[in-house]
């Protein structure tokens, strides 16, 4: 199923009939049933997350300058996570290969940025 990222060829459904495309769609995927687990797991959170916001939590009063303070720990805690300490590195589309296996580097890449990279592609041509 994920042999390769998204690429121009998302953009050449609208060349190719769409019958032929939705039946291989069908045979090939499990996309009803993904649908059917999404929306399970979706009303289980929904349910998880009433019972949490309905418990009984005590607040926790703190200092105006503590709670400055962890926020912006926090917030740093954050960027560090995102972006790393000590180099900095833009993916793109010539770049963003890490593992021998190319498997890996195609099911490891951010979908939204792969989607950008083909429609880009696709106005090119």
């Amino acid at each position: 199923m994920y042999k390769s990222k998204i690429d121009l060829f998302i953009f050449s459904v609208l060349n190719e009939n769409l019958g032929t495309i939705f039946s291989i769609i069908y045979k090939d995927y499990p996309l009803f049933s993904g649908i059917f687990a999404l929306i399970l797991i979706s009303i289980f959170c929904f349910l998880l997350n009433n019972r949490i916001l309905k418990s009984p939590f005590k607040p926790l009063k703190l200092k105006p300058i503590s709670f400055i303070f962890v926020n912006l720990l926090l917030i740093g805690i954050y960027i560090i996570a995102l972006r790393g300490v000590n180099h900095h590195v833009f993916m793109n589309e010539r770049n963003y290969r890490f593992a021998n296996l190319e498997m890996i580097n195609d099911i490891a890449l951010n979908p939204i940025m792969a989607f950008s990279w083909a429609r880009k592609a696709s106005k090119e041509l």
